[in-house]
């Protein structure tokens, strides 16, 4: 009876710490229409063709799509940034697994006391 709920506590963690290490990672992509124009795409990335910066070449218009009904230059609106967000979503979730890993070894010394005899039995009252 006294190992019912470390051991409900134990395999509830253990599920979520499952989940979360086997979790698909090519899911937190930026969808496509929320896309991010190269313009304000700078604080987290910065793209550079042969050591120029993809902004500068496109404000120039040096770059040039061929061999296509739309060939042509590209401008700077043309081209979209997604970003996979999958590193935030972890950093977000690092306090709930810490308590995950605290709850499975709290559970686990309670089981452990519990089968080893250390927790002292209720006795029946005499009133």
């Amino acid at each position: 009876m006294y190992l019912v709920v470390p051991v409900g506590l134990l395999l509830t963690a253990l599920l979520n710490l499952y989940a979360f290490f086997h979790r698909r990672s090519d899911i937190w992509w930026t969808p496509l229409p929320k896309a991010v124009p190269v313009a304000a795409s700078g604080d987290r990335v910065e793209i550079f063709a042969r050591g120029t910066d993809l902004r500068t070449l496109l404000d120039a218009g040096r770059v040039r799509v061929t061999g296509d009904p739309g060939a042509g230059v590209l401008a700077a609106d043309d081209v979209r940034i997604r970003f996979n967000n999958w590193d935030r979503v972890r950093a977000e979730q690092a306090p709930l697994l810490v308590l995950y890993g605290f709850t499975i070894g709290a559970a686990l010394v309670l089981v452990g006391l519990t089968l080893t005899g250390h927790v002292p039995k209720r006795r029946p009252s005499t009133a």
